[in-house]
């Protein structure tokens, strides 16, 4: 009977932090998978988080005022790496600023098949990278503060944050205004969409102005969508549930900036790999109907897992082709082969000698300190030493602390570490 798996992949809760430039303190809440709210909404120091940055994902809200979002017409034929070259000449108009001195990042291809682009200054980037890395926290995702607003879709979200005017216009699209331009700046993009014989939203949703200081009665009036206030007092990480933290609409940790985040999902693959090596192992060696249906579920929910932070890793794969050689590989480029790949061939190398040993029931395992202890049952004494021959042979340094025999059943405890 299975006793115990501490290797098992539990969903992962996400923080989300709402940075900014000229506030040490944040905005912070905790979400399940469901986006339902687990802690806060709060606000503290960045350092005072740490805690929470080992088994949380942690999303970062990006001050939306930094980050220009904007909606490209590049072919479709093009690599990401020919995106990535090509997109600073697509954007050279629009930018007043040293090209080279600027982050871009790739979003989603629009039903239009446009490309949806963001980008910041690396200056910026670096700045706030290095404040939540100084409180020991490694961020996942920077998403901007407009993507983090409601997504109506009949119209626009409009957030007054103070001085500053958040705009969420699409599933992928929005922009930033300070708030004395906002009512001008309004104006400008609805012309623009008419100009361009586009579909202008049918109404505008605004967000924390129940004293209606945006736009003006006679303003109101004039606009073609209907202006809708949200009364309700509400701040913007609160409106931040809707955020898909899997999926966001885009995420600035690209390129340069996305080698740490890229490691830390490679950790969460090995982990749900192994504890779907580790359901099998058990479901095999104890060798009966009844522990295949309780495990079943198990087992289909970390393949689930197991292809989400795949595609996640690779967000270009087709396939899931050899999953395992393509992560170890990719760890090594990070420098962090020995700890993760090891703790999977440890598993993979072990589980392939019990099931060649016949007679043998795996009853438990356990992973403590680079190493699996293992209880298991075989009918044998010559068995066990046989597996134990074949595990050293496998470059394995086999102990066996005990076995007993009782009615004609070895049990034994083994602990195996390279």
């Amino acid at each position: 009977m299975f006793k115990k798996w501490n290797l098992s992949m539990q969903p992962i809760n996400s923080l989300i932090i709402r940075i900014f430039n000229d506030n040490p303190r944040v905005e912070w809440l905790i979400v399940d998978e469901n986006r339902n709210v687990v802690e806060g909404p709060q606000q503290s120091e960045l350092n005072e988080l740490s805690s929470f940055g080992k088994n949380h994902r942690v999303v970062v809200i990006v001050p939306g005022i930094d980050v220009v979002i904007s909606n490209l017409s590049i072919p479709k034929r093009l690599r990401q790496s020919q995106l990535l070259k090509s997109i600073p000449f697509a954007v050279e108009e629009e930018v007043g600023e040293d090209l080279s001195a600027l982050h871009f990042a790739i979003g989603k291809r629009q039903p239009d098949d446009t490309l949806t682009v963001a980008w910041s200054n690396h200056q910026t980037m670096q700045q706030w990278i290095e404040r939540l890395q100084q409180a020991s926290l490694q961020p996942e995702v920077f998403i901007p503060e407009p993507l983090t607003l409601p997504l109506n879709n009949d119209g626009w979200s409009v957030f007054l944050d103070h001085e500053v005017v958040l705009v969420r216009t699409g599933k992928h699209s929005g922009f930033s205004s300070d708030k004395h331009n906002f009512s001008q700046l309004l104006e400008i993009k609805l012309h623009e969409l008419q100009d361009a014989n586009e579909h202008a939203p049918d109404k505008i949703y605004i967000y924390n102005d129940s004293n209606k200081t945006l736009l003006t009665s006679e303003k109101i009036q004039s606009l073609k969508p209907e202006v809708a206030f949200d009364n309700n007092p509400v701040d913007l990480t609160t409106l931040a549930t809707t955020i898909n933290c899997n999926e966001p609409a885009i995420n600035l940790l690209q390129g340069k900036y996305y080698s740490s985040t890229r490691q830390l999902k490679i950790k969460r693959f090995a982990i749900a790999s192994a504890a779907l090596v580790g359901l099998w192992l058990i479901i095999l060696t104890g060798g009966n109907i009844a522990q295949y249906n309780s495990y079943n579920k198990q087992l289909t929910t970390y393949n689930q897992q197991i292809a989400k932070i795949y595609r996640s890793i690779y967000p270009d794969a087709t396939k899931i082709v050899s999953p395992k050689t393509r992560i170890q590989q990719d760890l090594k480029k990070l420098g962090n082969a020995q700890q993760e790949t090891g703790f999977l061939h440890l598993l993979m190398t072990t589980g392939e000698m019990i099931n060649r040993t016949p007679s043998t029931k795996l009853e438990s395992m356990d992973y403590q300190q680079q190493a699996l202890s293992l209880t298991l049952q075989v009918d044998t004494f010559q068995r066990l030493e046989k597996l134990i021959g074949d595990l050293k042979a496998a470059g394995l340094q086999v102990t066996r602390d005990n076995a007993t025999s009782q009615d004609k059943v070895i049990k034994a405890q083994l602990h195996v570490s390279f």
